[in-house]
C-alpha cells in the first residue's frame, strides 16, 4: 500500500533502503544501506569516529560524526542518499553533517546533578523506543540506569500488541528502575 503513492511518478526514482523486502517494487529505485556495499549508496562508519559515504561503489564524502547509534547511521545514510540524489554538493554535506549532535536530534543528553538523562521527547514508535532503549543500556556499566516511558499514541488495532512488545523489550535490559506512565 505505501507503494501506490509511487504511481504518478513514472520514470523517475524511488529511494528505498537496500534489501527491504516490504519495499521491494517494480519501480524504478535507489538503494541506500550502512551494511550492503552494493547498495547504490552505502554509508560506512569509520573507525576514527567519523563515516565514507559512497554513491555507485565511488567514495563521495567522508565527515566526522559523533553519533553511534545504528538508528542514526541508518536515517543519516537515507537523508545524504536523498540530498546527492538531488544534486546537493558533496562538501556542503560534509559539513552539514559533522555538525550533528545530541544536542540537535531526536535524542539528547543531559547531564544534571550527577545523572545522565537521555531525553527522547518525540512521537515515539517502537522503533524509537527500542534504540532509546539500546541507547540507555550502552551508556558505561557504572551508571545505574532507570527508564520512564509515557505511552505510543495512535496505533489503531495495533495498540496492545506494540505496548506487550515494548514490554519484553524492556524485560530484556538490567534497568534499575522502569517508571511507566500511560
Amino acid at each position: 500500500t505505501k507503494l501506490e503513492v509511487t504511481e504518478g511518478l513514472g520514470d523517475k526514482p524511488i529511494l528505498i533502503p537496500k534489501n527491504e523486502p516490504l519495499l521491494e517494487c517494480k519501480t524504478p529505485h535507489l538503494t541506500f544501506s550502512t551494511t550492503d556495499k552494493n547498495a547504490d549508496f552505502y554509508l560506512k562508519k569509520d573507525e576514527d569516529g567519523g563515516i565514507s559515504f559512497y554513491s555507485h561503489n565511488n567514495l563521495l564524502l567522508t565527515s566526522k560524526f559523533n553519533i553511534k547509534e545504528e538508528q542514526y547511521l541508518i536515517c543519516l545514510s537515507a537523508a545524504t542518499s536523498a540530498a546527492v540524489s538531488l544534486g546537493l554538493d558533496a562538501l556542503d554535506l560534509s559539513r552539514g553533517i559533522s555538525l550533528i549532535s545530541y544536542d540537535n536530534t531526536r535524542q539528547s543528553v543531559i547531564f544534571a546533578k550527577d545523572i545522565y538523562f537521555l531525553a527522547d521527547l518525540y512521537n515515539a514508535s517502537l522503533e524509537s523506543i527500542r534504540a532509546g532503549l539500546e541507547a540507555v543500556n550502552s551508556m558505561p556499566e557504572h551508571h545505574r540506569k532507570s527508564i520512564l516511558l509515557g505511552d505510543v499514541l495512535e496505533l489503531g488495532d495495533k495498540t496492545e500488541d506494540i505496548h506487550k512488545e515494548i514490554g519484553r523489550l524492556i524485560s530484556g535490559y538490567n534497568f534499575h528502575n522502569i517508571y511507566l506512565f500511560l
